[in-house]
């Protein structure tokens, strides 16, 4: 069973994705000019956070469309759709896309803290 803590909400998620954005943003050009075996782990990283992106943006605009039609000619979409929502089908997709923690921290602490340290000014590596 999954514990309703885990999962993070909608809001978290668009904030996290915000702070990483503007994070990124100003750190970029400082480590696409410095290439090292680290900065193929941080797209692997990167690339662990976009999943649970994807899905978030995937199930809204699945929601967002449902509209039942007065003809009833998408009935069974807008049902399957709310359907995955009531059973619990869309908090285990959820939980399933969900970057692997464990993961991220042990690329964080093998490689991209030493590789921040060095290339980025003190606040930017923290």
């Amino acid at each position: 069973m999954i514990e309703e803590n885990m999962i993070p909400s909608f809001t978290s998620i668009l904030s996290t994705a915000k702070d990483l954005e503007s994070l990124f943003g100003s750190v970029k050009n400082k480590l696409l000019n410095n290439p090292t075996e680290a900065s193929a782990k941080l797209a692997e990283v990167l690339g662990e956070l976009s999943l649970i992106l994807e899905f978030v943006e995937k199930e809204t605009v699945r929601y967002l469309e449902i509209y039942f039609l007065n003809d009833k000619s998408n009935f069974i979409q807008c049902r399957s759709a709310l359907l995955s929502l009531e059973s619990g089908y869309v908090t285990i997709k959820g939980y399933e896309a969900r970057g692997h923690c464990h993961k991220i921290a042990n690329i964080y602490e093998k490689y991209l803290d030493r590789w921040f340290s060095k290339v980025l000014d003190a606040n930017e590596a923290q």
